[in-house]
């Protein structure tokens, strides 16, 4: 799927460049460069133990992610590279079997096929404005896709600052690439899950964002969406500290807490449809930025990222026993803003992205 182009030697070149500068900055600091300026959305294949790496282009003050890289997860190096001229690619989701991506274009607002193999988009389909966020059904037949504007910042009385149910939650079957069912769902969609038999699917929503009285601060109110997936009927909400899911194990998920709403980050048993509540108070003021969860169960542990309320700059996270649900900080030292985090089992670490320095870093062995 790599793009052969008499410009190569010259991008090369450019990279050997860039990346020497990077390297000289972060040194210290145990970051790796994702492979070119400005990653936008980063995700794990932990068969392949191979990260993909979407890079944007600003044009016109938008971000169009149109590059992606895939590196090793254990040098970082770059493997592989393509580009999908044109596209502003947000979240996508990696079919390694089938050798195919499927991606939403943020600024066209459409759901998009791309085959690897052939180096080509073979099929796309228009969804709702702003999509989002996508997941697909555990029998690989449906793709889901989120959609909504975030809500705006403003004061909590003014009407015009809430989120309505003015979003949409698309069901979207793969064999006729058409959307067969829609429902209508909060503005501010971030994550979706959905448990392996397919009965319960999860969307996370950022509600509502306002200016506290005398404070330069922003407050987040976020509920969690349990959809049906074969009817998109809404069964339940609640309400949840940050619109966070991460990345799950099994039926379980970790949904994100924020101290400053008391709010406790929760244990969700997508089979049972179950919350247990995750004690986090030893952690001082946090919200709760992302989390994963291990399939190994000789490691049977979670992890939160977290940051400090009021600091946009994580400066550690949680490891999370998941048999006594007990919670021990892990602090490192980080040039930036932290993302995502990813659990390499294979190769004994912990992956962490920051977008702000687009860069890496290892945490290895895993706590």
């Amino acid at each position: 799927m790599t793009k052969r182009t008499t410009s190569k030697l010259v991008v090369l070149l450019a990279l050997l460049v860039w990346a020497v500068n990077v390297m000289d900055a972060l040194a210290d600091s145990g970051f790796f460069p994702t492979g070119y300026q400005d990653s936008w959305c980063v995700e794990f294949n932990a068969t392949e133990r191979a990260l993909y790496v979407v890079h944007a282009n600003e044009e016109d003050g938008l971000a169009l992610g149109d590059r992606f890289t895939k590196l090793d997860a254990d040098t970082f190096a770059i493997v592989d590279e393509f580009t999908v001229t044109g596209q502003a690619v947000g979240e996508f989701i990696y079919l390694q079997s089938e050798s195919k991506i499927y991606f939403i274009n943020m600024l066209t607002a459409q759901l998009v096929e791309y085959d690897c193999t052939l180096d080509t988009v073979t099929r796309s389909v228009a969804v709702e404005p702003y999509p989002r966020s996508l997941l697909i059904s555990p029998d690989g037949f449906t793709i889901f896709v989120s959609c909504g504007e975030y809500p705006k910042f403003g004061p909590s009385s003014d009407p015009d600052y809430l989120a309505p149910r003015r979003g949409k939650l698309l069901k979207i079957d793969r064999a006729s690439f058409s959307v067969v069912d829609s429902e209508t769902s909060y503005s501010g969609p971030v994550e979706m899950a959905i448990n392996s038999a397919g009965t319960r699917l999860y969307l996370a929503n950022a509600v509502q964002m306002d200016t506290r009285s005398g404070d330069s601060q922003t407050d987040l109110w976020s509920m969690i969406e349990v959809f049906d997936p074969s009817t998109l009927n809404l069964i339940r909400e609640f309400e949840v500290g940050y619109p966070c899911i991460g990345d799950g194990s099994s039926d379980h998920v970790i949904l994100g807490g924020c101290t400053e709403f008391d709010r406790p980050p929760l244990l969700l048993d997508m089979a049972l449809d179950q919350t247990t509540v995750i004690d986090t108070s030893t952690l001082g003021n946090h919200r709760d930025r992302f989390s994963a969860l291990s399939t190994d169960p000789a490691l049977n542990n979670g992890f939160i990222l977290t940051s400090m309320y009021g600091d946009e700059s994580p400066c550690s996270f949680a490891v999370i026993d998941l048999t006594t649900l007990s919670v021990s900080p892990y602090t490192i030292t980080e040039p930036g803003h932290l993302n995502r985090i990813f659990i390499d089992e294979a190769g004994n670490q912990l992956i962490l992205w920051s977008k702000e320095v687009d860069g890496l870093y290892s945490v290895s062995p895993i706590p």
